[in-house]
């Protein structure tokens, strides 16, 4: 359950704090891994002084077998991966200078924890307790990097470095999404569970992205639902009410020729026509971000593709 930190959280001003020494000590571990083994230099010299942050990644996306098995197969990778993270000194400011826009349209926002670790290609990001993890990994492409032999999921999911700013911030939102409770304790997100209010979350986070980034954090969703958008509304409204995400968010698509997770596109077009429509914007993001009434909402914003 997502607890640490909110309670300080709401008593100081907003600040964002980016934890990136997992890296460094990911890549200090694989020094010594000719003479320790993967498995021993990556147990000794990556997870066991790892951050909070890396701890919480790696209970959900990997053990330590696993890792090591990855690093070996992939070495080339993570070493070439390791250059791209150069460019990283170039990206942080950037990644700062949205967060005080983000504060500045929504001054309601909480101090955040962005940690940035070495996984196993598993998962770009998400949020848990101490803040927004994410995956480095998976933000290596370069137009010379060989994919010729991975699978195409990966293929699809792999991105330059330059995309870690709009990840960050989709995750920085879903950080904001939280109901906390006067203690500091967190009741899980605001709006309920339904299909509509899930895909309302997720498409605020690419609508806010979008907006302080100035590119979409899902953009073959956004070019096919574009195309699609009156069809695709007509078979997620009768079953907008649903309990679980279905088809529509974290889910393989049946059809190659399809995208998959386009309820990330359907929350974003939802949202831009309730921002669109508001006659104040920093109160309509609050709304956005703090729903409990995902039906409302949806009603509120007008939107109705035919």
């Amino acid at each position: 359950m997502i607890h640490m930190l909110l309670a300080a959280a709401l008593a100081a001003p907003p600040t964002l704090t980016i934890h990136t020494e997992d890296v460094t000590r990911f890549y200090e571990a694989l020094e010594q891994a000719e003479t320790l083994g993967t498995r021993r230099a990556l147990r000794d010299h990556y997870l066991k002084p790892g951050t909070p942050g890396l701890a919480a990644f790696s209970r959900r996306e990997f053990r330590l077998r696993s890792l090591a098995s990855q690093v070996d197969a992939s070495r080339a990778y993570y070493d070439h991966l390791q250059t791209q993270f150069a460019d990283w000194p170039a990206i942080e400011p950037q990644v700062q200078d949205v967060w005080d826009r983000f504060v500045a349209h929504y001054p309601d926002a909480r101090s955040s924890e962005v940690t940035i670790v070495v996984g196993r290609f598993t998962s770009g990001g998400f949020i848990a307790d101490p803040g927004v993890l994410v995956g480095l990994e998976l933000f290596g492409r370069t137009p010379d990097l060989d994919t010729s032999r991975w699978p195409q999921w990966l293929k699809d999911g792999m991105l330059p470095m330059s995309e870690l700013e709009p990840l960050i911030v989709h995750e920085l939102v879903h950080w904001q999404q939280v109901d906390v409770a006067p203690d500091g304790t967190a009741r899980g997100f605001h709006g309920g569970q339904d299909r509509l209010a899930q895909v309302i979350r997720e498409g605020a986070a690419d609508f806010v992205a979008e907006m302080l980034c100035g590119r979409h954090t899902n953009p073959v969703q956004k070019a096919y639902g574009l195309e699609h958008e009156a069809a695709l509304w007509a078979e997620f409204h009768p079953e907008r009410h649903a309990r679980g995400a279905g088809r529509w968010l974290y889910a393989k698509s049946p059809d190659p020729e399809v995208p998959k997770d386009l309820g990330y596109f359907i929350g974003y077009r939802i949202v831009q026509a309730y921002y669109a429509q508001a006659e104040d914007p920093q109160q309509a993001l609050r709304e956005i971000l703090s729903f409990d009434d995902a039906e409302q909402l949806l009603i509120d914003s007008g939107y109705s593709p035919t």
